[in-house]
Formats: C-alpha cells, sequence, structure tokens
C-alpha cells in the first residue's frame, strides 16, 4: 500500500528560483542581457549539473536597484515636477 503523499497545487507552490528561460520569458530579456547581469554582479546563479538558477533573493534585490535606478533618473530630469 503507498502511503498518501500530501501534494500542493503547483500554482500555490513559492517560487524560489529561476530557470534562465524562465527568467528571460518574465522579464522579457534576451539570454544574452541575462548573463550581462550575472557576470556585471547584477545577478547572482547557482549551478546544478546542467540547470542554471537564479535565486528570488537575487531577482528581488534586482529589482530593487532597478526601481532605485529609475527613481534616480525620474527625479534628475530638468523641468520635471515632483508630485
Amino acid at each position: 500500500m503507498n502511503p498518501k503523499v500530501d501534494s500542493v497545487h503547483p500554482a500555490k507552490q513559492k517560487l524560489v528560483a529561476y530557470r534562465v528561460a524562465e527568467f528571460m520569458q518574465a522579464f522579457g530579456v534576451g539570454r544574452t542581457k541575462v548573463y550581462n547581469l550575472v557576470n556585471s554582479g547584477q545577478l547572482q546563479i547557482l549551478k546544478s549539473g546542467r540547470v542554471t538558477l537564479i535565486p528570488m533573493s537575487s531577482v528581488e534585490t534586482w529589482m530593487k536597484a532597478c526601481e532605485a535606478e529609475a527613481r534616480a533618473k525620474h527625479s534628475s530630469v530638468p523641468g520635471k515636477k515632483r508630485a
């Protein structure tokens, strides 16, 4: 008799890392851009055999840096009034 396995619906599982192709699709960037971000230190990767993973913590850090950069650009545009 097989023991009952508690399965969680995949949509309800918390994503902990992206594969490179998943990251590319989620953020609309190409493979070259992903590896440029990795090589510049903006994204961290983990390798497990042939699988390359981008941890969610690294994605969140990168997104915060992008937001900060966008805010800095927006606030430094001449003639723009801040609300």
